[in-house]
């Protein structure tokens, strides 16, 4: 299907997402024998051209891609996926891990208006309330968020600040009317 052409090669793309999303992935693309050599020959000729790479967790289909970009040639010698590391507290103590090795890094979050409110949660991945300590952490590894793209911007959107005539500017709508994303309040946010 890879090799069909352009549109059965974005079918086949989207099925994986849609399966990774859903948890449905088959077990043989989980399975670290298989996926890991892989994963790192792929690494390797990728780190020849470029020292960065994009995390995707799609937990229910909220978007919370991170494109990680390493300070300099000193890399792992092979990287995380949201296969091995699903959500984003597991990226940052990875990220922390390697510290020791010389490697540094910093994840960038992008998208985050196709989060479904995840990317600025009021609670953890599990469901704990946010701490100092998590905060430090995404604090250290992700001083910063990507605003605008070729898409749209993950600033702001006239559903939420119908008073600012630039809060339509270059929104992604289509993302909504094809993924099914839409504005969802975090629980307990005291917004909504």
């Amino acid at each position: 299907m890879m090799r069909g052409g352009l549109a059965p090669s974005a079918k086949a793309a989207n099925e994986v997402v849609v399966a990774q999303s859903q948890g449905t992935l088959p077990p043989v693309v989980k399975d670290p024998a298989v996926v890991g050599p892989i994963m790192r020959s792929t690494w390797t000729e990728y780190t020849a051209l470029a020292e960065r790479y994009k995390w995707t967790s799609v937990p229910g289909g909220n978007n919370l891609h991170r494109n990680v970009i390493f300070r300099d040639l000193t890399v792992p010698s092979t990287v995380m996926s949201a296969l091995d590391i699903p959500r984003e507290e597991g990226l940052w103590r990875w990220l922390a891990s390697l510290e020791p090795q010389g490697v540094r890094a910093l994840a960038i979050p992008h998208n985050s208006n196709a989060s479904k409110g995840l990317m600025f949660p009021t609670a953890d991945s599990s469901g704990a309330p946010l701490t100092a300590d998590y905060a430090r952490l995404r604090a250290r590894f992700e001083p910063l968020i990507e605003m605008m793209q070729v898409k749209g911007n993950s600033e702001v959107h006239r559903a939420l600040w119908g008073g600012d005539e630039f809060a339509g500017f270059e929104n992604a709508d289509s993302i909504s009317r094809v993924s099914g994303r839409s504005l969802r309040w975090p629980r307990g946010s005291g917004w909504g």
